[in-house]
C-alpha cells in the first residue's frame, strides 16, 4: 500500500529530508496515527487529517493510494 502525504504548514520539519511531500509504503493499511508514529509527529501538532478531500478519523485504516494530508495546529493573536 502506497499513500501520498502532504505536510501542511510546519509539519514538514519533522520529516527527515525536509519534505512537503512523501510517500510511504507498507505491507498493510495504516491509519493516519501510525503514518504520524512513523514520521515523528506528535499527535499534539495535529488539527486535522484529510484523506481523499474528507476529514478523517486517526484510528481508521486508510485505502491504497490514498492521498492524505495532515493539518497542523495553528496558534496566533
Amino acid at each position: 500500500m502506497d499513500y501520498r502525504i502532504t505536510l501542511k504548514g510546519h509539519l514538514f520539519l519533522y520529516e527527515p529530508d525536509k519534505e512537503r511531500r512523501i510517500v510511504m509504503g507498507s505491507p498493510t493499511p495504516l491509519t493516519p496515527a501510525q503514518i504520524l508514529q512513523k514520521i515523528g509527529i506528535p499527535v499534539s501538532e495535529i488539527y486535522m487529517v484529510a484523506s481523499g478531500g474528507k476529514q478523517t478519523p486517526l484510528d481508521v485504516p486508510l485505502s491504497d493510494e490514498q492521498d492524505v494530508e495532515l493539518f497542523p495546529v495553528i496558534a496566533g493573536g
